[in-house]
Formats: structure tokens, C-alpha cells, sequence
């Protein structure tokens, strides 16, 4: 299975390492390299979104640097994959769900990583 995620904490990533050992993983930090990489292929079949990116929590949702943009860039786009937020931030969740309705909120702290 492929699987995207977008996600900047290395406590986080190495929790979505373990839970997916047998799949094919795709990480991006930051919300720019984001939008890169799913430009060119939206061929994912879970998409992990995070809303806080940079090392920095509950950040507002006009910032550059957050899921936000990439929802709204994902927005008017045709995917097949489970879309999957994952944000502790549940403004900033609430607002991507409003560019992606179909997706689905399951936050996970830092603290799940110890929960594996």
C-alpha cells in the first residue's frame, strides 16, 4: 500500500514507520513540498494530513506553512485514496475538513507513540 503522509515531527514519523512497516511511505515536512509531490502523483492509497507544520503548535490557519493550504489545494482534485487528518489542532482540522468534507479526523499526539 502507498502511503502519504505530511507530518513534521520526528516522534510522529517514526510512530507512522512503525505502524506501516510493510508499506511503501511518503514523507513531506513542510506544506510546499507537499503540494509538490501530490502535483504529480495523487496515486496514495491513505493520505496522512497534518495542519501544525515547522515545529510549531496551533498555528494559525492563514499561515503558509500548514495542512491547510494543502487541503485547499487538494480541494478541487479527484482522489481515490482515504483521506485521513490527523492534526491535534482541531481548529486547524476543522478547517481542512472544510476543503476535503469526505475526510476523516483522527488525531494523534506525540504521546501515540509510545502507544504502538
Amino acid at each position: 500500500m502507498r502511503i502519504f503522509i505530511l507530518e513534521d515531527m520526528e516522534i510522529r514519523i517514526d510512530t507512522f514507520k512503525n505502524w506501516f512497516k510493510e508499506h511503501e511511505l511518503i514523507f513531506s515536512k513542510t506544506a510546499q513540498e507537499a503540494i509538490d509531490v501530490l502535483a504529480k502523483d495523487l496515486n496514495f492509497e491513505i493520505l496522512f494530513l497534518d495542519h501544525d507544520l515547522g515545529d510549531r503548535i496551533f498555528v494559525s490557519t492563514d499561515d503558509e506553512n500548514t495542512g491547510s493550504r494543502v487541503a485547499k489545494f487538494l480541494s478541487d482534485k479527484i482522489i481515490k485514496g482515504r483521506i485521513i487528518i490527523h492534526s491535534w489542532n482541531p481548529c486547524g482540522a476543522k478547517n481542512m475538513m472544510s476543503y476535503l468534507p469526505s475526510a476523516e479526523y483522527i488525531p494523534i499526539s506525540s504521546k501515540d507513540a509510545f502507544n504502538i
